[in-house]
């Protein structure tokens, strides 16, 4: 087990995104007569946000398409999908990226996740 912790730093005002993160973690349940039901729900929590390969756009004769990433260091359990459960959306400055992968720095206090951003329709 590492010695080091960094979640008090992860914690500090200077360094954590000011405008607020929200994880919004979806669940799909199942009725008895087959009819599927999605539930979100919404977590405010904190961490820092760093460029991934930052925003483009791809243009492709069938239209065009936005792009963009991000990689948001925090304490907060974020999950990417899994068998039997959703990857887990974050929510930053109004746009909705999806959790893609998990980097686990657990014995260090953190995790690192690598988002992509959602479309914007559909």
């Amino acid at each position: 087990m590492a010695l080091l912790d960094v979640s008090e730093v992860l914690s500090d005002p200077d360094l954590i995104e000011p405008t607020g993160l929200v994880r919004i973690r979806r669940v799909q349940t199942v009725s008895a007569q087959g009819l599927a039901s999605n539930t979100e729900t919404p977590l405010a929590f904190s961490g820092v946000v760093t460029a991934g390969k930052g925003d483009s756009l791809r243009r492709t004769a069938d239209g065009n398409n936005a792009q963009g990433n991000m990689t948001v260091t925090t304490t907060t359990d974020l999950r990417p999908e899994m068998p039997g459960q959703d990857a887990d959306i974050v929510v930053w400055q109004g746009r909705r990226y999806i959790v893609e992968s998990i980097a686990e720095y657990r014995n260090f206090g953190y995790v690192q996740a690598y988002c992509d951003l959602l479309p914007l329709a559909g």
